[in-house]
C-alpha cells in the first residue's frame, strides 16, 4: 500500500554566505542516494512509500491508518510507554529480534527492511491473543490507555524468551497509573512461569544473580506442564468439583426489596450467554418466515465467576511460543542500499557504509544533538551497521561498534563479567550503569557512541568510560581514523573534541593485566532508577602489593554541577597513599569538600544531599575496594552492611477472592466489560475518534513568562501559513498581562494538526517581564490570597483553651502531590454550563457526551472545561467543527497539579496525653486564578482531624494567589511530632484520642457506624503487629546502615460530600427493548475505575437478567448527574 504524503523537492537552503545545502550534498545524492521510497513490512503487510513526509514519526504513520488507533500517544518523549511497537529485524546468522520501540521517537526510515507489529495486529476482542486475553481476564487493564503498549512489550519479551527473560525489566518503559502493575505481572507470569516452561531463581544467589535481584527468569528444559501458580488458581489446574453453597447461603428464593419493586432472583438466571428475542414484524415462531436464515436470536457474552464464594476460574489457551507473528520470508532477501528523500525543507539520508556516512558528515559538517521545536534541514539516520561488542583477551581490550544498543551492550557486560571475573570489573561497572539508565524501549534504540557525543553533564555511561581509559575511534574524509581518549573529549558544555566532519566509530575500553589490582565502581542516585541523576560517579583505583594506590581516576557528573563530566582533585589527596588508612580516608574527604563547591543558587538545587551523596559514594567505594581486594585486617574490618546492594526482586501481591457479600452479579469479581478492547487496540479514545468532514485543529498559544505585561501579539507570521483560517482571542486568554507560566494567550486553528501547531510557534509575544510570586511563602511574605476567607471553629476561643493544656507544641507541615491529565472530562455538567455561557447557547442545546478517558485523577474536573470553551467558542465563529489534542508539555502547564500546602500549626495537651485545642493557619498554592484551590482547601480543613477528637479547634484557610498555574483538587506528621515530645510511642497516642461512636467532627457531623478502633484491634492481632514493632526496633538497633520501618495509620475520608449534601445525588434511565435487551443511560464518566461495569452489574441484579443483557454507550448530559464523586463510587 502507499501514503500519500510531501511531494520529494530540493534540498534545503543555506545562507547567501555559505555555499548551500544544495552545492554540497547533490553529488552525493546524484552518485550515492538514488532510492527515495521506503520499503517495510506492517502488521504482516507490505508497505511502500514512495512519498513520505520527513517531519513524521513512526507513529504518526501508524495513526494515520484509520484502524491502526491502538498506538497511543502518550508523552512524545519515550517515558510513558503506550507508543510502543515491536519491531522484527533479521540479525547476522539469522536469527530475528523482536525489539519493543518507542514509535514516537523514531523516524518513519528506522522501519526501513524491517517488520513492525503493533498491538492490533495480535488479535481483536473476539478472537484475543492470549497474551491479550489473560491481561484482560485477569484485571490488568483500567482506563487502558496504556494497556495497548504494554501489551506490546509483554509480547516482546515472550518473542525474545528463548535463553533468559528479565520480566521485571520488560516494563520499565511503560507507565501504568491505574492497576498498580500487580495484576499485569500475574498476566505475564502466568506465561513465563508455565507456558515458557521457566522457573524463578530460588535458593542461594551467586553475586551476579543477587544483581539481578530476582528479575531474571531462566529458562528450563522440559514439558512446560503444571500449574503456574497464578492467585486464584492456574489454567491447567484440574477443576475442583463445585461447592454448591448452603442453605442460608444460596439466593434461590430469596425475594430482595429495591425502591417500590422487588425482583426474585432464580439460579437459573445465567451471568452471561444472554439471547434476545425476535423482531416486532414476526409472527414469534423460531421457524419464522420474516428471519434470515440461520436463526432468530442475537446472543452476546460476558466473562464471569462461577459460583458464590468460588475463585476467578479462566478457560485460557495455552500459549506456545512459536506460534506467534511470522517474519515475512521476502524480507530475508532484503538487500540494505542508500536511501534519500524529503522536501524543501528537510531531508533525510539513511547510508549504508561508514565511507558514506563519513562523506555526509564532511559535506554537511553541522551540529546532531536533537532539541525539541528545533528545525533540522538535513538529518541522518545511523541505527544500522557497525554493531557489535567483541572481548580481546591477549590485547586486553573491549571494543564495542558505534550502533551497538545499549541492550546488546548489557546483556555483554553481564556474560563476561560471569566468565571472567574480578579482572572485568569494568564491564560489571558500566552495566551497572546501564541498568539505571531509561528504559528496554530507549535500549533497544539507543547506542553509546550517540549517548557520548551529545556532551551531557548528566550522562550516566560518560563518567565511567573516562574514569575507565576508553579510548574513542574517530574518523573522518581529511583525517582518517584517529584516536580520542575520553579524558579529553568534553572541553566544554555539550561541546567535543571531536571534529565536525567526523564520526565515532568504535569505543576501547582498556583492560588491566591480569595480576593488576584495580578495582572499577559505578554509582548512581535518583529520584527514580531510570530517571535523570542526582549524582553519578564513576571511581578506579590501582594499588600495589602493599596496598599503596598507583592510580586512581574518581569522575564526576551531576554533583558538580560542572559544564562537563569532570575528574575530582580528592586524586591528588589519595595518590600514592595507603588504602584503608583512616587517615587517609578523612583526607579524602576533606579534599572533596573543597572539590564540590555548591552554593545554595546552584541549578537544580539540593547542594547539601548532593555534598552528601559525593562524600557517600567515596565511602562505599573506600569499603567495596577493600572487600574486593581481601585487605580486612583483624583491627580494621569491613563493615559489609556497607557494601551490600539493595536489589528490588519482582513486585508481588495478592487478592482476597472471598467476598462474603457477593450476590448473584453484584459483588462478583468480573473483568473490566471493555478489558479485551482496550488489551487489542479496539477501544476508542477522544484522539482515536476519526476526522470529520471540514473540521478544523487547534493548537495553544501559550505564555513563556510567570508575569509580565504583553507588550506585543502579532499573529501576522501565523496568519500567512498557508491552511491557517484563524486566530481567537477572548475570553478565556489573557489580556493585557498574563500571570503565569503557560498561561493561555490564543489558539490558532487551521485544517492539518501539524499546520495549527506551526503556526502557534510563529506568533511573536513580546513580553515585559515583572516580579513573580512562586512560592507559598512568598505569598504569605506580601499577603496575596485570594478572598477565601473560610474557617472552621469548634468549642471554646483557642486563646483561651491552651491555658487550661499542660503541654503546646508549634510547628509547620509541607505537602505536594504531582498530578497529571490527558483529554476529556470528567465534569459533564460544568462543562455543559460554561460552554452554554461563552457562546450563548441555552445549556439544553449543548450536548454533552462522553466516552472513554485515559485516566483522570482529578485533573480532568475543571481544567478541561477551559479547552471545551475554547474551542466552542471558536467553532461558533468558523462554524466548523474544531479538534486539539495537548501534548504532554502543554497538559502539564496548563493542568496544574494537587495544591502545594503549608501549615502553621500549635496545639495542646493535656497531662493525660489527650488532645484538646489545635489552632492552625492552613495555606495553599492556588496558583494564578482560584480553580479548585477553594475546594481543596475546605476539604483539608473538614479532614484535618483526621480519626482523633480534638475539642477545640480554630482553622483558618488561605489561598494563596501566585504566579504559577492553577492547581485542582496531613494530619499524621503532627501526631509523631507530639508523641515524640511527650516521649511516649504514636501508637499508643492515635489509639488514645480515636473518635469514639456518635462524637462529632469540628464541622459537627455525627460520626455513625464507627468501627476504626475496632479495626486496629483486628489487626494488631491479626499481622502480630507489637511482635513486628519489636522486631523491626531490634533489627535498627543492630544495623549502623540499614534502617527498617513499620506503622499503623488510620484515616477516615468521605465518601461523599461532606458539607455540600445538595450534590450527593445522581441518575440512571434503563430503556428496556422489545428484544428484552437494556441500554442504560447515566451522567458517570468512565476514567478506569470501572464505573460502567459497576453499573450494568447492578442493573443486571435489579433487573435479574444475564450481565450481557445490560449495554451503557457512555456518559452524556442525559441523565442529571450533579455529583461527579457519587457516580464514581457508585
Amino acid at each position: 500500500m502507499g501514503w500519500d504524503g510531501k511531494k520529494r523537492k530540493d534540498l534545503p537552503k543555506s545562507s547567501a554566505d555559505q555555499p548551500t545545502v544544495n552545492e554540497a550534498l547533490s553529488p552525493l545524492v546524484q552518485s550515492t542516494y538514488t532510492s527515495s521510497s521506503l520499503h517495510f513490512y506492517l502488521s504482516g503487510m507490505k508497505i511502500t512509500l514512495t512519498s513520505v513526509d520527513p517531519e513524521v514519526t513512526l507513529l504518526d504513520f501508524i495513526r494515520s491508518q484509520q484502524k491502526l488507533k491502538g498506538t497511543k500517544l502518550g508523552c512524545g518523549e519515550g517515558r510513558y510507554g503506550a507508543c510502543t511497537v515491536v519491531v522484527q529485524d533479521a540479525q547476522d546468522g539469522g536469527r530475528i529480534e523482536h525489539l519493543a520501540v518507542n514509535a514516537c521517537l523514531v523516524p518513519v526510515l528506522s522501519v526501513e527492511g524491517k517488520h513492525v507489529i503493533t498491538v492490533e495486529a495480535l488479535g481483536t476482542a473476539a478472537n484475543p491473543h492470549l497474551l491479550q486475553e489473560r491481561i484482560a481476564k485477569l484485571h490488568g487493564s483500567q482506563c487502558g490507555f496504556c494497556t495497548p503498549g504494554l501489551v506490546m512489550s509483554l509480547y516482546a519479551l515472550l518473542r525474545n524468551s528463548e535463553e533468559m527473560v528479565e520480566l521485571g525489566g520488560a516494563l520499565d518503559g511503560n507507565l501504568c497509573l491505574s492497576t498498580g502493575y500487580r495484576p499485569i505481572l500475574d498476566a505475564a507470569k502466568s506465561f513465563v512461569r508455565e507456558d515458557l516452561g521457566s522457573v524463578m531463581f530460588e535458593g542461594k544467589k551467586s553475586k551476579v544473580e543477587g544483581e539481578l535481584g530476582g528479575n531474571y527468569i531462566s529458562r528450563t528444559k522440559g514439558s512446560g506442564t503444571g500449574s503456574c501458580g497464578r492467585p486464584g488458581g492456574c489454567c491447567r489446574d484440574t477443576p475442583a468439583a463445585a461447592t454448591k453453597p448452603s442453605a442460608h447461603e444460596s439466593s434461590s428464593g430469596e425475594t430482595e426489596s429495591s425502591g417500590e419493586t422487588s425482583i426474585t432472583e432464580t439460579e437459573d438466571v445465567p451471568l452471561s450467554g444472554a439471547t434476545y428475542g425476535p423482531p416486532l414484524k414476526t409472527c414469534g415462531r423460531d421457524d419464522c418466515c420474516q428471519l434470515p436464515s440461520g436463526g432468530n436470536k442475537a446472543a452476546t457474552e460476558v466473562d464471569v465467576i462461577g459460583g458464590k464464594y468460588s475463585f476467578p476460574q479462566f478457560n485460557f489457551n495455552s500459549y506456545e511460543l512459536h506460534t506467534g507473528i511470522i517474519y515475512p520470508p521476502a524480507l530475508r532477501k532484503y538487500t540494505k542500499q542508500p536511501i534519500f528523500y524529503g522536501n524543501e525543507k528537510k531531508v533525510w539520508f539513511r547510508p549504508t557504509t561508514i565511507e558514506q556516512l563519513v562523506g555526509l558528515k564532511h559535506a554537511e559538517a553541522k551540529a546532531e544533538v536533537k532539541f525539541k521545536h528545533e528545525k533540522y534541514g538535513v538529518s541522518v539516520y545511523v541505527g544500522d551497521g557497525l554493531k557489535g561488542f567483541s572481548i580481546n583477551e591477549e590485547k586486553g581490550e573491549v571494543i564495542i561498534g558505534r550502533n551497538t544498543s545499549l541492550t546488546v551492550l548489557e546483556k555483554a557486560c553481564l556474560e563476561g563479567y560471569t566468565k571472567l571475573g574480578k579482572r572485568w570489573f569494568v564491564l560489571e561497572a558500566v552495566r551497572k550503569q546501564l541498568r539505571c539508565f531509561a528504559d528496554g524501549q530507549i535500549w533497544n534504540t539507543t547506542t553509546p557512541a550517540g549517548n557520548i557525543v551529545t556532551a551531557s553533564p548528566i550522562s550516566d555511561p560518560n563518567p565511567v568510560l573516562i574514569a575507565s581509559g576508553t579510548v574513542l575511534t574517530a574518523q573522518s574524509k581529511t583525517c582518517g581514523e584517529f584516536p580520542l581518549p575520553m579524558k579529553e573529549f568534553f572541553v566544554a558544555y555539550r561541546t567535543t573534541a571531536l571534529p565536525a566532519d567526523a564520526i565515532i566509530t568504535r569505543l576501547t575500553i582498556p583492560l588491566p593485566v591480569e595480576s593488576t589490582r584495580e578495582v572499577i565502581k559505578s554509582y548512581k542516585q535518583a529520584k527514580r532508577k531510570d530517571d535523570i541523576a542526582i549524582v553519578t560517579a564513576r571511581f578506579m583505583v590501582v594499588l600495589d602489593k602493599s596496598s599503596v594506590v598507583m592510580d586512581i581516576s574518581l569522575a564526576y557528573g551531576r554533583s558538580r554541577m560542572a559544564p562537563k563530566t569532570v575528574e575530582a582533585n580528592t586524586m591528588e589527596a589519595l595518590l600514592g597513599k595507603q588504602w584503608f588508612d583512616n587517615t587517609v580516608l578523612e583526607g579524602a574527604m576533606a579534599a572533596i569538600e573543597k572539590d564540590s563547591p555548591l552554593g545554595f543558587t546552584v541549578p537544580s538545587g539540593m547542594p547539601t544531599y548532593r555534598k552528601t551523596l559525593a562524600f557517600s559514594f567515596l565511602f562505599r567505594f573506600w569499603h567495596e575496594v577493600t572487600a574486593e581486594l581481601e585487605l580486612e585486617t583483624q583491627v580494621q574490618q569491613v563493615d559489609h552492611e556497607v557494601v551490600e546492594e539493595i536489589h528490588h526482586g519482582i513486585s508481588y501481591g495478592s487478592r482476597g477472592n472471598d467476598n462474603p457479600y457477593e450476590q448473584r452479579v453484584v459483588g462478583k469479581q468480573i473483568p473490566h466489560l471493555p478489558s479485551l478492547k482496550q488489551t487489542t487496540g479496539e477501544a476508542e479514545y477522544i484522539n482515536d475518534m476519526p476526522n470529520i468532514d471540514s473540521q478544523l485543529f487547534g493548537a495553544l498559544i501559550l505564555s513563556k513568562k510567570a508575569h509580565a505585561k504583553l507588550v506585543k501579539v502579532d499573529f501576522t507570521p501565523a496568519l500567512q501559513v498557508p491552511d491557517v483560517i484563524g486566530i481567537k482571542g477572548e475570553p478565556f486568554f489573557a489580556k493585557d498581562f498574563v500571570h503565569s507560566h503557560g498561561q493561555l494567550i490564543s489558539i490558532v486553528y487551521a485544517e492539518p494538526a501539524a499546520i495549527a501547531e506551526a503556526a502557534a510557534q510563529l506568533v511573536d509575544v513580546q513580553y515585559e517581564e515583572l516580579p513573580p510570586i512562586l512560592t507559598i511563602s512568598e505569598a504569605i511574605a506580601v499577603k496575596s490570597f485570594f478572598p477565601h476567607g473560610k474557617m472552621l471553629i469548634r468549642g471554646k476561643p483557642t486563646a483561651e483553651a491552651f491555658k487550661d493544656c499542660d503541654f503546646v507544641y508549634e510547628g509547620e507541615y509541607f505537602y505536594l502531590e504531582t498530578n497529571a491529565a490527558a483529554s476529556g472530562t470528567q465534569n459533564i455538567m460544568e462543562t455543559q454550563e460554561f460552554v452554554s455561557q461563552v457562546t450563548g447557547i441555552p445549556s439544553s442545546r449543548v450536548v454533552m457526551k462522553v466516552g472513554r478517558m485515559g485516566g483522570g485523577f482529578g485533573g480532568k474536573e475543571s481544567r478541561s472545561v477551559q479547552l471545551a470553551c475554547i474551542l466552542a467558542v471558536a467553532a461558533k465563529k468558523v462554524g466548523r467543527l474544531i479538534r486539539c489534542g495537548l501534548n504532554r508539555d502543554e497538559d502539564m502547564m496548563t493542568s496544574g497539579q494537587r495544591n502545594p500546602f503549608q501549615t502553621h500549626w500549635k496545639i495542646g495537651v493535656s497531662k493525660d496525653r489527650m488532645l484538646q485545642v489545635l489552632d492552625a493557619d492552613v495555606y495553599n498554592n492556588a496558583g494564578y486564578f482560584q480553580d479548585l484551590s477553594g475546594a481543596a482547601m475546605d476539604c483539608v480543613l473538614t479532614y484535618v482531624d483526621s480519626c482523633y477528637r480534638i475539642p477545640h479547634v480554630h482553622l483558618r484557610g488561605h489561598a494563596c494567589k501566585t504566579n504559577t498555574h492553577s492547581n485542582t483538587a496531613f494530619r499524621e506528621c503532627i501526631m509523631m511530632a507530639i508523641a515524640d515530645h511527650l516521649k511516649m510511642s504514636v501508637d499508643q497516642f492515635r489509639l488514645k484520642n480515636l473518635y469514639k461512636e456518635g462524637q462529632l467532627t469540628p464541622f459537627l457531623q455525627p460520626l455513625e457506624g464507627w468501627h476504626v478502633q475496632q479495626i486496629i484491634t483486628q489487626l494488631h492481632a491479626e499481622c502480630d503487629y507489637d511482635a513486628r514493632v519489636q522486631q523491626v526496633e531490634e533489627f535498627n538497633r543492630t544495623h549502623k546502615w540499614k534502617k527498617r520501618g513499620i506503622s499503623l495509620i488510620p484515616t477516615k475520608f468521605g465518601l461523599s460530600f461532606a458539607t455540600a449534601v445538595h450534590l450527593n445525588q445522581t441518575g440512571a434511565l434503563m430503556h428496556i427493548y422489545n428484544d428484552d435487551s437494556v441500554l442504560l443511560a447515566h451522567g458517570g464518566t468512565e476514567m478506569g475505575q470501572g464505573l460502567y461495569t459497576k453499573l450494568c452489574q447492578i442493573a443486571a441484579q435489579e433487573l435479574n437478567c444475564p450481565l450481557d443483557t445490560i449495554f451503557t454507550s457512555g456518559a452524556s448530559d442525559t441523565v442529571a448527574s450533579a455529583s461527579l464523586e457519587k457516580t464514581c463510587i457508585s
